[in-house]
């Protein structure tokens, strides 16, 4: 069974990695339209100036995604924790719903897409392997006396 400290380690890294991938993806060529490939902010603009009502408003509220995710790889690097890995993965699952509606489109879908929808499963298996326990302190440090589990045995005298 894997011990819960390298279930820690494992989620701070894969967490935080996927929210990248997805970021990346957001930035490469989603579609292609006539001669021109275009990135997810591309097509959202396109979309905000170009559809009325909540789908436009939706395709607006995109072009704050990178500013979110950029705070949340700040948070990574200061105090990451289960919120955190909670928060990443269902930000990094509204990037993969956005892929996904637009993917249905029909128009070929190109990388962007796919490295967006595979930065999302990363981040949500980063979660997966986070332990539902609270991160093990830096600060507590095992001695000689206590266990594994950190505690000191209980003494039987008799």
């Amino acid at each position: 069974m894997v011990r819960a400290d390298a279930r820690w380690v494992a989620a701070r890294v894969i967490s935080p990695l996927g929210l990248v991938v997805v970021m990346v993806g957001t930035l490469l060529p989603w579609l292609r339209s006539g001669e021109r490939a275009r990135s997810s902010y591309q097509l959202a603009g396109l979309a905000g100036r170009l559809l009325e009502g909540t789908t436009a408003t939706v395709a607006r509220v995109w072009l704050v995604f990178p500013l979110v995710a950029a705070v949340m790889l700040a948070l990574h690097l200061w105090r990451p924790g289960r919120a955190l890995f909670v928060s990443t993965a269902v930000v990094s699952s509204i990037a993969a719903g956005f892929a996904v509606l637009v993917a249905r489109a029909p128009l070929p879908g190109l990388a962007g897409l796919w490295v967006t929808l595979v930065g999302a499963a990363l981040s949500v298996l980063g979660l997966g392997v986070a332990p539902a326990t609270a991160a093990p302190s830096a600060h507590h440090h095992q001695t000689a006396a206590e266990g594994p589990s950190g505690h000191r045995p209980i003494r039987e005298d008799n």
